[in-house]
Formats: structure tokens, C-alpha cells, sequence
């Protein structure tokens, strides 16, 4: 599953309640080469009081005056549409992923026995529906906005106990989130805290910035939210990715595994031939004559880099020359006493 860095577009709720517009969600995912398309399944009534308030983000991306209840009634997908998804993302070669956001839709979900299970934001302290997911074999991601380092100790700690098969997820909950504010530099503390464990970025930012240089950092999954346009309204469609941007990030993300290399230091085959032009080696600064002894003033080093190099001078100097040499002539082993 980690053989590359997993790319999971998230869908969520930017199909807006509409099903065909969740299908055509899946094919821009598809299109994109993300390897993983999520959305979210929860009944509204199990999620949330008729007079709570809406978040911050809410308030921002959504022009409409409704209430918090309403808004998320008008974004539910019936457990039927949900199946229908899965089905089409198979036939896409998408894996299909979906996240809980209370118990009935837990249930539900494990009912579909998916390889991964993605645990929100909202939900990372959720200890009756972590209990569900533990008692599972599948992988779950964790994301962890809004928590303490404790809170991620624990939890950890927690699902782990019924099931090891587990990634986290760096997570700053706003939508879109400022940069000051990704504190991308967790990957580095959930990496040397949690070695056991694969590491990841649930990206809410404007751009590809943030997510790119996660990967950079170690980052092996990265979750960014997936618009087919910006200007829809929703409550997560600023923070999105229309389609060709999604695919820049990508591509990008595909070429910063290719830069990372093996992290081993050593001449690499596509290097020889400039290392052999553009390095030094020995040549004579003046014509010297046979017999006389090899010395460091007697030389310059030039390109090209293929003959005798400084360090190995070192171990020459003080030996007769047994052939004259003119000035400029590259020095050669043969040409001194053995």
C-alpha cells in the first residue's frame, strides 16, 4: 500500500448532496492518478443537534443562512448511493475509501469490510467508534487536528492495542488553513515518535505547496480535498483542488520520490562521463626532463578529470620521471619509476 506515497483525493461532501456530481467526483479522482477517492458517510440526525452551531469555516464558505443540521442534511448520501460509489470506483481502478462520522455509519461501513478506514479530524477522540474500528483487521488512518500531543499519545495507544495496522496523519482543522499554521514540522516529531507507524499530511491549504513538501519531509500519505470547481457552494470547496491541479500535485508528488533517492551517498551512472570532463587531474606546468623528481610546483591540474587526481599525486610525489615531459602533457603512472 506504501510502495509509493498512498494520494488520497478527498471527495467528502463537495458532491453537495447531488449523486451524479459524487460519480463524476470518482472520474476526475481517476483522471488525476491519486490512488485512493474517499468520502464521507454519516446521517445527520446521529451527528449532530438541530441547534448546534456551525464552525468557523462554515460560516466563511457558506452564503446561505442555515443552520448547521440543515446543511449537513443536504450533503448526506444514502447508504445505497454510498454502495453504488464503491462499485464505480472499482470499475474505475480507484480504491474507494469513506470516512464515519458516527456510529450507525461505522457499522455500516465495516459492513462493506474496506482495506482502509479513514478516521476524521472530529472523530480522532472518539473512543466508541475508535473501539469499533480496532476490533478490525483493515488499516485505519488517524487524523489528528485539533489534538493535543497527548491526545495522539493516547489514542495511539489505544487502537493499537486490537490493531497495529495503523498510519497518522498531521492535520491542521480550517478550511482553508493559513501556512502559518500547518506546522508541517510534526511530520518530523510523529516520525521520530511513532517509528512503528507510517506517517502522513491531511492537507486543508490553498495550493500544493504544503503537501509536496510533506512528502519531502517523509509525509507517505497525503490527503487533499478534490473539487470539480471552486466556485461551487459547499462548505470545503475553496480549500479544494479543481481536477488539473489535483494531477499537478500528483505528478509533483511522483517527482519528489524520484528526488529523494536511497539517501545513499555515491557516483551514480549518469554522472561518469561529466565527472570525467569536468573534474582534475595532473598535468606538467613546465617541460621537466628525465631523471628529475616528481614535485608539487612542477604541476597544475586541468580538466578533463581522467587522469591522476590530487590524492593519488600525493602518493607519487619524490619519483623520478624516466621519460621527458612537456608542458601541458597530462602525467601518466608510466612515465614515472616504479
Amino acid at each position: 500500500m506504501f510502495e509509493n506515497v498512498f494520494i488520497i483525493a478527498e471527495a467528502g461532501v463537495n458532491h453537495n448532496g447531488n449523486e451524479k456530481l459524487a460519480f463524476k467526483l470518482i472520474d476526475a479522482a481517476a483522471e488525476t492518478g491519486a490512488a485512493a477517492v474517499k468520502f464521507q458517510n454519516f446521517i445527520t440526525e446521529e451527528l449532530v443537534t438541530k441547534d448546534a452551531p456551525k464552525a468557523k469555516h462554515h460560516l466563511d464558505n457558506l452564503e446561505e443562512k442555515v443552520s448547521h443540521f440543515e446543511m449537513l442534511k443536504s450533503l448526506e448520501l444514502s447508504q445505497e448511493t454510498i454502495a453504488g460509489l464503491k462499485k464505480y470506483c472499482e470499475k474505475k481502478g480507484i480504491l474507494f475509501m469513506c470516512t464515519p462520522y458516527d456510529i450507525k455509519s461505522t457499522e455500516f461501513l465495516l459492513s462493506m469490510n474496506l482495506p482502509v478506514y479513514k478516521v476524521a479530524s472530529s472523530e480522532f477522540t472518539n473512543y466508541q467508534m475508535l473501539d469499533l474500528l480496532r476490533n478490525q483487521p483493515n488499516h485505519i488512518i488517524l487524523s489528528c487536528g485539533m489534538s493535543s500531543m497527548e491526545e495522539v499519545e493516547d489514542i495511539i495507544d489505544f487502537v493499537s492495542e486490537k490493531n497495529k495496522n495503523i498510519s497518522l496523519c498531521q492535520c491542521t482543522t480550517n478550511y482553508p488553513v493559513d501556512f502559518k499554521n500547518i506546522n508541517l514540522n510534526v511530520i518530523k516529531t510523529f516520525i521520530a515518535n511513532f517509528p512503528e507507524i507510517k506517517i502522513g499530511f491531511s492537507d486543508h491549504s490553498k495550493g500544493i505547496e504544503a503537501s509536496v513538501a510533506a512528502v519531502a519531509l517523509g509525509a507517505v500519505i497525503i490527503e487533499k480535498h478534490l473539487t470539480l470547481d471552486r466556485n461551487l457552494p459547499g462548505p470545503d470547496h475553496r480549500g479544494s483542488l479543481e481536477p488539473l491541479e489535483f494531477k499537478s500535485l500528483v505528478n509533483s508528488i511522483r517527482n519528489v520520490e524520484l528526488a529523494l533517492g536511497s539517501g545513499k551517498k555515491e557516483i551514480l551512472d549518469c554522472e561518469n562521463q561529466t565527472r570525467a570532463a569536468m573534474k582534475k587531474s595532473a598535468f606538467a606546468a613546465r617541460d621537466i626532463k628525465k631523471g628529475e623528481i616528481l614535485k608539487m610546483s612542477d604541476l597544475k591540474f586541468l580538466r578533463p578529470g581522467s587522469g591522476i587526481d590530487y590524492k593519488m599525486i600525493l602518493t607519487l610525489l619524490g619519483k623520478k620521471f624516466i621519460k621527458d615531459v612537456l608542458a601541458d602533457e597530462r602525467i601518466k603512472i608510466e612515465i614515472l619509476e616504479s
